[in-house]
């Protein structure tokens, strides 16, 4: 647990986030280095209209698109009233979490908290996550329990 030697499962959650497309490619460096999978996931409120269903599986259609010649990956988009929640106890089931750093504002962040922020200060395994620079430049911060 915790350890970046041994990695055979991985999550990326997705969605408007620009650094998404960063956290994406990342999880797939990190597929084809350990040969594992990725599960790429989307979560939507409960009884989402279906304009909200529709962005949802084009955020995931993207993230496909992204993947390009990644072999075990598997999409699902989850119904629930919580992300921040649903995708922290995710994490349990994955050896690595990729995430797209959180584009709020510190003020923005502390006020209302992050989805990202949240998820990384709490899951229960390895986080990484994923920040455009301006100069393009990758930076990660990884998490290990």
């Amino acid at each position: 647990m915790g350890s970046l030697a041994s990695i055979s499962s991985i999550l990326v959650p997705v969605g408007d986030n620009s650094n998404t497309g960063l956290a994406v490619d990342i999880g797939h460096v990190l597929a084809s280095e350990h040969d594992a999978w990725i599960d790429i996931i989307h979560v939507i409120p409960d009884d989402a209209p279906d304009r909200i269903q529709t962005r949802a599986e084009q955020y995931v259609a993207a993230a496909i698109d992204r993947l390009g010649s990644a072999k075990r990956v598997n999409t699902w988009i989850v119904e629930t009233d919580d992300t921040t929640a649903t995708i922290a106890e995710q994490t349990e089931f994955y050896d690595m979490t990729v995430l797209g750093a959180s584009q709020k504002g510190r003020l923005q962040r502390l006020l209302f908290g992050s989805t990202t922020d949240t998820v990384f200060s709490t899951a229960s395994q390895s986080v990484a996550m994923a920040i455009t620079a301006e100069n393009w430049a990758i930076q990660w911060r990884i998490s290990t329990v």
